[in-house]
C-alpha cells in the first residue's frame, strides 16, 4: 500500500511533468497574442521556474502534519506563482513593464484553465485507482 505522503509525491510529479510543456505552451501562445517574439524553447525556462516552484512548495506540503500550515503554504504558493506569472516575462524578454504584464496576465490566465483541466482529469484517475483498490 502507498503511504499518503508518496502519492502525493507522486502526483506532484506526475502534475509537474505535465505542467512544464503545456505551461511553455501556454506562455507561447501568450507572447504571440502580443506580438512578442518568443519560441517554444524558450518558453520552457519560465515555465520550469514556475512548475518547479510549485512543485517545491507541495513537496512542503506533503511533509507537513497540520492541515493548517498545508492552507499556509497553498495560499502562499498562489501568490508566490501569481508574482512570478507577472513578472518572469518581462525580465526573461526584456519587455516593457506593460507588455510584460500584460504577457503574464494571460499566460496565468491560460495556466487557470489548463489547471483546472488537469485537477478534473488527475482527480478522476485518483478516484477510479481508489475505487480499484477498494476491489482488490
Amino acid at each position: 500500500m502507498v503511504s499518503p505522503v508518496m502519492s502525493s509525491i507522486l502526483i506532484s510529479l506526475i502534475t509537474f511533468i505535465i505542467t512544464v510543456p503545456l505551461s511553455a505552451l501556454a506562455l507561447f501562445f501568450a507572447a504571440k497574442i502580443f506580438k512578442v517574439d518568443v519560441s517554444y524553447k524558450n518558453a520552457l525556462l519560465p515555465a520550469l521556474i514556475v512548475a518547479g516552484v510549485g512543485f517545491v512548495l507541495k513537496l512542503i506540503g506533503a511533509f507537513a502534519g497540520s492541515l493548517i500550515v498545508i492552507g499556509v503554504i497553498g495560499v502562499l504558493g498562489f501568490f508566490i506563482s501569481i508574482a512570478l506569472y507577472l513578472i518572469l516575462p518581462k525580465y526573461i524578454y526584456h519587455l516593457e513593464w506593460k507588455e510584460g504584464l500584460l504577457v503574464g496576465v494571460v499566460w496565468f490566465g491560460f495556466m487557470l484553465v489548463v489547471g483546472f483541466i488537469l485537477g478534473i482529469i488527475i482527480g478522476v484517475i485518483a478516484v477510479i485507482v481508489g475505487l480499484g483498490m477498494t476491489f482488490v
